[in-house]
């Protein structure tokens, strides 16, 4: 029998059928919604920085209970969909970065700084930009897209550290 043309049982566990409030309340069982509050939560509390996928199940893992992978990824990208994360890619890390969004609505619209050193993010203005970006266009033909633009820098803090 060729195996492709098997059945194939694919189950998905619920994140409320198993992980529990940490206070033991008999139905403090968790819900997607409330779990997707807790990644919202830990990112708040580092809204200055950027975290993959990795680091925010390391940062949560430790909770008191296991967290699944996939898990994770899904509420990251129902997070992203209604506008609380914003997710980019760093060349240099190889990898999705997600930061927490919702005090700059607008942050798919202008350009960051994020310090190599730290870590921490920066919201710049455009129109310091707006010069370099013209010259780009007239010169090369392209143009900087502003809410995907990062560059690598060294704080003032870092700096003098």
């Amino acid at each position: 029998k060729e195996i492709i043309r098997q059945p194939l049982a694919i189950y998905e566990c619920h994140i409320g059928s198993w992980m529990k409030h940490p206070d033991g309340t008999e139905d403090g069982f968790y819900t997607y919604r409330q779990f997707a509050d807790r990644i919202v939560e830990y990112l708040k509390e580092n809204a200055d920085k950027r975290f993959t996928a990795r680091d925010i199940i390391e940062a949560l893992d430790g909770d008191s209970v296991s967290i699944d992978r996939s898990t994770i990824y899904r509420n990251l990208d129902r997070l992203c969909q209604e506008g609380q994360l914003v997710k980019y890619t760093e060349s240099d890390i190889k990898g999705t970065c997600y930061q927490y969004s919702s005090e700059y609505e607008s942050c798919n619209s202008h350009m960051h700084a994020q310090c190599t050193v730290c870590g921490k993010i920066y919201h710049l203005d455009n129109k310091v930009f707006a010069g370099a970006n013209k010259k780009m266009k007239a010169e090369y033909g392209i143009s900087i897209d502003f809410g995907k633009t990062v560059i690598m820098a060294v704080c003032e803090k870092c700096k003098n550290s």
